[in-house]
């Protein structure tokens, strides 16, 4: 089982590093700093599942982001192994439920649809800021109040020209 969770942490870094453009001498220094300056060997050769959510992490990361560096078969097998990670434990599939919410989330802020949605959102939170600042739902309450309307009015005191124009 160790050398599993080795092979399946090799490669999902290998597609990390491909989606980033990275050239194989980089992986073997990736490699290198993980192994000597995190946990990764430790729980790599560990028989925990603990391995397995950070894969999943890195595999939702791949599947939402760098889709079209994967091939169709890699799409899979990260799948499964997302499948499997939430499978053995309860906070993996906490997480990637999480990490797949905020995604969505994200694609839809950044969609047609939600790009429609924001002048919908814009101005129903001028007339509701209006409503709290002014006590009046409208789109503009300054000119419902008498003082405003006087002070906007163009038979001002100063320029008396104005009101015959």
């Amino acid at each position: 089982m160790v050398i599993v969770q080795a092979a399946a942490t090799l490669w999902v870094l290998s597609l990390m590093l491909r989606a980033l453009g990275g050239r194989p001498l980089v992986m073997l220094g990736v490699i290198a700093a993980l192994s000597g300056l995190t946990t990764l060997p430790w729980l790599t050769s560990i028989l925990l599942t603990d391995i397995f959510a950070g894969l999943a992490v890195l595999a939702v990361h791949l599947l939402v982001f760098a889709d079209g560096t994967l091939r169709r078969l890699e799409r899979i097998a990260l799948v499964a192994l997302i499948a499997f990670a939430v499978a053995t434990h309860s906070a993996s599939f906490a997480v990637a439920v999480a990490l797949l919410a905020a995604a969505a989330l994200a694609w839809w802020l950044t969609s047609g649809i939600a790009r429609g949605m924001a002048a919908v959102l814009g101005a129903a939170m001028l007339v509701s800021a209006n409503y709290v600042v002014a006590g009046k739902l409208a789109w503009t309450p300054a000119y419902s109040s008498g003082a405003a309307r006087a002070a906007c009015s163009t038979t001002s005191a100063a320029s008396p020209g104005l009101a015959t124009r």
